[in-house]
């Protein structure tokens, strides 16, 4: 087995997020999830990509509005629009949220 050495700085640990593929940018996204069951106020909002031809990490900015925080959401890819619905935050189950965020080439810009 090889382990990769990834280039950037990458998502926090955490778990109930979502993963997806995007196949016209080679990209996996990480959306949302929790740090643990015992801390409140842990619920992530953010977007990483692993650009996966230069196994690099970007941490990308939502400039639409803010995306409430969330994890046991369900999330899809459709050409490079990642759709997101539903879920759970600190307090509840989120109610019929659906957020359609489009992923473009700008996002891959190495600083």
């Amino acid at each position: 087995m090889e382990i990769l050495k990834l280039n950037g700085e990458g998502p926090s640990p955490r778990k109930l997020s979502s993963l997806n593929y995007i196949d016209g940018l080679h990209v996996l996204v990480v959306y949302g999830g929790r740090y643990d069951d015992n801390s409140r106020n842990q619920t992530f909002n953010d977007i990483y990509l692993l650009d996966l031809i230069n196994l690099t990490w970007f941490s990308v900015k939502v400039y639409d509005g803010i995306i409430k925080a969330r994890y046991e959401h369900c999330a899809v890819v459709s050409g490079n629009k990642i759709i997101v619905f539903g879920g759970m935050d600190d307090e509840m189950y989120i109610a019929s949220d659906l957020y359609i965020i489009t992923v473009g080439k700008s996002e891959l810009i190495y600083k």
